[in-house]
């Protein structure tokens, strides 16, 4: 009967101890970490709506006492824990509380229905030959940019001939053409 007895109690105790082990670790105690969460995972890239930031320790708010950055864009500082854009992306951010760094928290900027696409014509060159039906050296000079243009400068520059009518008789003048020549 000692046996079974001493058993029992060993028994009892290991559990006890696996039990303590086991609700030490419960991460919603966890307070080592300030938490970081936005009202929003996306917003329009329109510079009017905005993401609220909110960050938490222990179970407390400590928002106005932390410094929030967005890592992905040159560690820019959010400004009283929102933050707006006119730039399409991901950004994403995290908060610094008493010298302790949260996870990361990721929103989207996204283009709003009222909102265009940016233009894809972005650091790179027109250029622009003004001709007509009546230039014989066109067709040449046209050529040797086009070979210039693309050995040296294929992803940068970008070559268009435009007719002029001024003569009111080249079907291959566009009406856009002057206001071009003009500006």
């Amino acid at each position: 009967m000692n046996v079974i007895l001493k058993f029992f109690v060993r028994l009892c105790f290991a559990s006890a101890v696996v039990g303590i082990a086991a609700c030490s670790g419960n991460t919603d105690d966890d307070v080592s970490v300030p938490v970081l969460k936005a009202d929003k995972v996306s917003i329009a890239a329109d510079g009017v709506e905005t993401v609220s930031f909110t960050v938490t320790y222990g179970g407390e708010d400590v928002t106005s006492l932390s410094a929030i950055r967005c890592t992905s864009h040159t560690g820019i500082a959010v400004s009283g824990a929102t933050f707006s854009t006119t730039t399409v992306g991901e950004y994403v951010f995290e908060a610094v509380y008493d010298n302790k760094t949260s996870a990361a928290c990721k929103v989207s900027a996204v283009l709003s229905g009222t909102q265009t696409a940016p233009s894809r014509f972005v650091r790179k060159v027109c250029i622009m030959e003004f001709t007509g039906q009546w230039c014989a050296q066109c067709p040449t000079g046209y050529n040797y940019l086009w070979f210039v243009v693309s050995r040296n400068y294929p992803e940068t520059a970008h070559i268009i001939a435009l007719h002029d009518n001024s003569s009111g008789n080249d079907e291959l003048a566009i009406p856009v053409q002057k206001e071009l020549f003009s500006a």
